[in-house]
């Protein structure tokens, strides 16, 4: 089932058991969310993952935001009243990052 507010993200047990995945995919949230850990923009996901759009990459880090996933936190000029923003490569670039309660990279801002 596609996740409210949220319809390119999908939680379904009887896919990558129940782990969120960018819908119609089994491409899990956490995978995008590693791949621009990585350094890869959304061009590049897109690129070596044709089936993934950018809009989907978007979707995926505005999910992560909104469920506070320990990979993409302090995003504090985005407008809490969006329940799905568009993120750009800009607005990923100054976000943190962290795992668990180790931040790899503080936000900044431009």
């Amino acid at each position: 089932m596609t996740v409210a507010g949220f319809p390119r993200v999908t939680i379904d047990p009887d896919i990558c058991g129940g782990t969120p995945v960018v819908t119609g995919t089994r491409v899990r949230i956490v995978d995008v969310l590693g791949m621009l850990l990585g350094g890869g923009s959304a061009v590049e996901i897109v690129k070596d993952f044709p089936y993934l759009t950018e809009p989907d990459i978007s979707e995926a880090l505005a999910y992560a935001t909104a469920t506070n996933h320990p990979v993409v936190t302090g995003t504090p000029w985005l407008d809490p009243s969006d329940d799905a923003p568009e993120w750009t490569d800009e607005m990923f670039e100054h976000a943190e990052l962290a795992i668990g309660e180790k931040v790899i990279r503080p936000a900044t801002r431009s």
